[in-house]
C-alpha cells in the first residue's frame, strides 16, 4: 500500500522483499520498480523504509558504507538497525521512539520524476 501510494503521488519507488516479490507484483502499481537485490534497491533510492523485519535488512549499514552515496535516510519501523552502524552514511529514524541516540533529523527529500513542488 505504501509503495502504491508514493508512486501515485509521483515518487519514483523501488521495492525489495526477499520473501514476497514473486507474489506481490500483482498488487503493485505498474510504475513501482522491483529490485532483484537489496543493494540494487538501496542504489536506486534516497530513502529506505523497513516495513518488515527480515534479517537480510541488517546488511544495510555495510552496503551503504560500501557504495558512494548522496545523503540517505533509513526509516526503520522495527528498530533493526543501530544508529552507530549508519553513522556517516545515513540518517536513521526509528518510528515511535523519541529523539535520543539518533542524530537530529533533517528535512527529508525524495527524488521525484517531475520538478519538486514543495
Amino acid at each position: 500500500l505504501l509503495a502504491n501510494r508514493l508512486a501515485a503521488d509521483g515518487f519514483a519507488v523501488t521495492v525489495f522483499d526477499p520473501a514476497a516479490l514473486g507474489g506481490a507484483t500483482h498488487a503493485l502499481a505498474s510504475s513501482v520498480s522491483l529490485a532483484d537485490s537489496l543493494a540494487g534497491c538501496l542504489n536506486a533510492s534516497d530513502i529506505a523504509v523497513l516495513i518488515v523485519p527480515w534479517p537480510v535488512f541488517r546488511e544495510i549499514p555495510a552496503l551503504l558504507h560500501a557504495m558512494p552515496r548522496r545523503p540517505f535516510v533509513v526509516l526503520d519501523c522495527w528498530r533493526l538497525l543501530e544508529p552507530a552502524a549508519l553513522d556517516g552514511v545515513a540518517d536513521l529514524v526509528h518510528l515511535g521512539k523519541a529523539p535520543g541516540r539518533e542524530r537530529p533529523g533533517r528535512l527529508l527529500s525524495v527524488r521525484k520524476d517531475e520538478p519538486s513542488h514543495r
